[in-house]
């Protein structure tokens, strides 16, 4: 019965606003210390959009294992390091891999062939240093994961440049 799926979520959504409320008064015992990370957990339940990030080492297999959720190698993924830069997946109709450039612009390349993996890889390689490539947003239909997840595939935490690194722990 769709009523009682509505009323199990609110009550979901409404036991989760009562953590963030616990939350906040933990935080407060800390001189707020955590205060920006409620707001921003407060800010996904608002929103009904959740972020998974995957985090670890380089070549501790977060791509390999976002290309299993996905069941298809989009990801760019290697035994050294590879991505180099924060990439976005979200559940969607289309194929598209949206390249955003330090200057502003976005390139858009569509993932219906299999040479536009390998165009979506040199764009998130660690080695490219002549693209100014901030992050990359991939939209792709994956079976079984809601359209308000995104997952968050990020650079690994060591042996990366310190800008890497400051760009993993702020995402």
């Amino acid at each position: 019965d769709l009523s009682m799926i509505k009323e199990k979520v609110m009550l979901d959504r409404k036991q989760l606003k009562d953590i963030i409320w616990e939350l906040r008064n933990i935080s407060a015992c800390f001189n707020n210390l955590y205060l920006t990370e409620v707001d921003k957990l407060e800010e996904m339940i608002d929103n009904n959009k959740y972020k998974v990030e995957v985090i670890g080492k380089f070549s501790s297999g977060k791509s390999t294992f976002l290309n299993a959720i996905v069941g298809k190698r989009i990801l760019y993924s290697s035994n050294d390091e590879a991505t180099g830069v924060i990439t976005l997946l979200e559940s969607d109709t289309k194929k598209l891999a949206s390249i955003f450039m330090e200057d502003g612009s976005i390139k858009e390349l569509e993932l219906e062939s299999s040479d536009s993996y390998e165009k979506l890889r040199s764009y998130v390689d660690i080695k490219n240093k002549k693209d100014k490539v901030t992050s990359v947003g991939i939209n792709y239909p994956l079976k079984g994961i809601d359209k308000d997840i995104c997952f968050i595939d990020t650079p690994g935490l060591q042996g990366i440049s310190l800008k890497q690194m400051d760009v993993t722990k702020q995402i």
